[in-house]
């Protein structure tokens, strides 16, 4: 169905890492892509952007997030990008201390299950609404924008703004910070994606500042939520890190929503499967058979009996790596731990997903 058919544009939104095999399908169909599924780029963003380029095929962002960076950056000449600002709501607990959601997740674990399912300002799918309430949906988006903008992880910042008014900006050299406003409204960023690089004339609700009246900007806990810093480190050391610290939060997320783990349980899956080893590439992109299944989907199932222990496993962070590239630049890999050397890629990154000159026309590009 990706492939078929006379459409344009094809608009990947399917949930998760099973968006990835058909994303690839359709960019190999020569079809632009507006693309609502993070995990494509996540799990498989070295493959994917050379793909883009040999098919000479356009990727936009339809996600509220990484549309509002991609209208920023309308006008903004190579170079000029200097960092990107990330807001994310805070999900369900973001009024709630680090302490007390603690006591919360030992003393009544089913209120906290419940409340993970909720968001404060959008109307989203059971599984995204749980990965905001654990800040990782915004840990996998900082991954998401380094693949799409070229960005170096060091010049990418999450900042919690609850009112979600504040779509994401970004900072140019000459320190202008430029931003997309709105009311929560998914429709606007999709419309974009596909009309790109025009402007269509839609009758939703206009923003009001009067009523609007304030907005506010915290700074994320990340004890709180520590899938922030794990988002960062698997970025950082690059290869297949990525894909598997996406198929570990896959597999815990569900495990968490049909009620096999706790809430702080989610956390502890990740850093158990990102001890490696991880298939190639090449056969990250493998189709499944009768007897061979994806290795995108059997990269998920040690998550499960593993979760179980509990156990924590060290975990590369910042600080010790070795920069492959700036603002610009490639993707910044950190030094390889024994479990994870055998099989784990470094690429370096081809160019972003969406380059500069940021709309500007053909003849000037």
């Amino acid at each position: 169905m990706c492939r078929g058919g006379d459409s344009d544009v094809v608009v990947t939104g399917i949930v998760g890492c099973a968006g990835l095999l058909p994303t690839v399908e359709a960019i190999k169909a020569g079809k632009d892509i507006a693309l609502a599924n993070k995990e494509t780029l996540i799990s498989g963003g070295p493959v994917i952007l050379p793909l883009l380029k040999k098919h000479g095929v356009k990727m936009t962002p339809a996600d509220s997030e990484h549309s509002a960076i991609f209208q920023s950056l309308q006008g903004v000449p190579p170079g000029g990008l200097k960092r990107i600002i990330l807001t994310a709501s805070g999900g369900a607990f973001r009024d709630i201390e680090a302490g007390e959601l603690l006591r919360l997740c030992k003393e009544d674990p089913e209120w906290v299950r419940k409340k993970a399912s909720t968001h404060p300002n959008w109307d989203m799918g059971a599984k995204i609404t749980v990965d905001s309430a654990t800040l990782m949906n915004k840990g996998l988006e900082v991954i998401e924008a380094h693949y799409l903008f070229g960005a170096g992880y060091d010049d990418i910042d999450v900042v919690i703004h609850p009112q979600s008014i504040l779509h994401s900006a970004i900072e140019t050299v000459d320190s202008s910070v430029i931003g997309q406003l709105g009311w929560p409204d998914m429709r606007l960023p999709l419309v974009y994606a596909m009309s790109w690089p025009h402007r269509l004339a839609m009758p939703y609700e206009p923003l009001d500042f009067a009523k609007l009246g304030s907005m506010t900007f915290l700074k994320p806990d990340r004890e709180k939520y520590p899938s922030l810093d794990l988002s960062y480190a698997a970025g950082r050391t690059g290869g297949t890190m990525t894909a598997a610290l996406n198929g570990a939060n896959e597999q815990a997320n569900e495990m968490f929503r049909n009620g096999e783990i706790g809430f702080r349980g989610i956390f502890d899956v990740g850093p158990l499967l990102l001890t490696g080893p991880f298939e190639p590439f090449e056969d990250l992109l493998r189709p499944p058979t009768e007897f061979s299944p994806s290795p995108l989907r059997s990269a998920q199932s040690p998550a499960r009996p593993r979760a179980a222990a509990g156990c924590r496993h060290p975990f590369p962070l910042a600080g010790d790596r070795a920069d492959d590239g700036g603002a610009q630049g490639g993707p910044q890999h950190g030094p390889l731990t024994r479990g994870h050397r055998r099989c784990r890629q470094v690429l370096r990154c081809a160019p972003p997903a969406v380059p500069p000159p940021y709309g500007c026309p053909p003849s000037v590009a």
